[in-house]
């Protein structure tokens, strides 16, 4: 098997455990945003409520006077969000509450931008939306770590599969009997037939993938995802293909070299 064959799961590994990074840096951002924004003491709202102003002047409804700023919410987002390097990159040119809108909600993002100082249910709702955040990162991680296992898994399998195709397409097949020919071809027959097994366990690990609704993914939206940078969608079926492409062709040298001992 050339090395071109084992590419595409080798790619899909490394890209699983840059995304694995970044999902752990991602999860202590947002768990540090959250300290951060619960420990600021703002102003207590005489309803409990906030609302979006008609006009766009920055004003906060029914909240006492002397409370903490939304100026506090932003540091917080800028030195814990911001502060890592693939956001920093993700929005460096866009403005912080273009930023705050990506990652907390447009909501969020438009009430900040319109007032002044912090109303309890305001920090409540930015609370939450952090925790949500944490969660869906928490999500993500898992289905990553599952990944890299099934990654993993068949890696090992297929490298069985391959040395054993590339130990009989270097074989001299011209001084082989015809035994040993009919033997080889049937255990090329076994070797696609465990490509079929590898291919149907790999659908239906995608399938299994429960849908997450905050993340907007399944089985099939997650590789998606996670793999369009790449020339493949499904690394695991791409290299299952290409070994069972290389299993027939080896396999057609040697029922030729059949049909000429005949």
């Amino acid at each position: 098997m050339t090395p071109q064959a084992i590419k595409p799961i080798s790619n899909a590994r490394e890209r699983v455990e840059r995304e694995q990074a970044r999902t752990q840096v991602e999860k202590r951002a947002f768990q540090r945003f959250h300290t951060r924004v619960a420990n600021i003491e703002c102003s207590h709202s005489q309803n409990g409520a906030w609302r979006q102003p008609q006009q766009p002047v920055r004003t906060l409804s029914d909240t006492e006077p002397g409370g903490a700023t939304i100026e506090r919410i932003e540091d917080a987002f800028q030195e814990t969000l911001l502060d890592t390097d693939h956001y920093d990159d993700e929005y460096n040119d866009a403005s912080i509450h273009e930023a705050i809108a990506g990652e907390l909600g447009p909501g969020i993002a438009h009430v900040l931008k319109q007032n002044v100082d912090i109303s309890q249910n305001l920090q409540t709702t930015i609370l939450e939306a952090a925790k949500q955040a944490h969660r869906d990162r928490r999500a993500f991680s898992m289905w990553l770590d599952r990944e890299a296992t099934s990654l993993v898994e068949t890696d090992e399998q297929l490298c069985k599969i391959t040395a054993t195709v590339s130990e009989l397409a270097d074989s001299p097949f011209e001084v082989w009997s015809d035994e040993n020919l009919t033997a080889a071809r049937d255990r090329l027959h076994a070797l696609e037939h465990d490509c079929d097994m590898l291919a149907d366990q790999r659908q239906a690990f995608l399938n299994e993938r429960p849908p997450t609704d905050n993340l907007h993914l399944d089985g099939r939206t997650f590789d998606e995802y996670l793999y369009h940078s790449q020339d493949f969608t499904y690394p695991v079926l791409s290299e299952i293909a290409s070994s069972a492409d290389r299993i027939q062709q080896v396999r057609g040298w040697i029922t030729q070299s059949l049909t000429d001992s005949n």
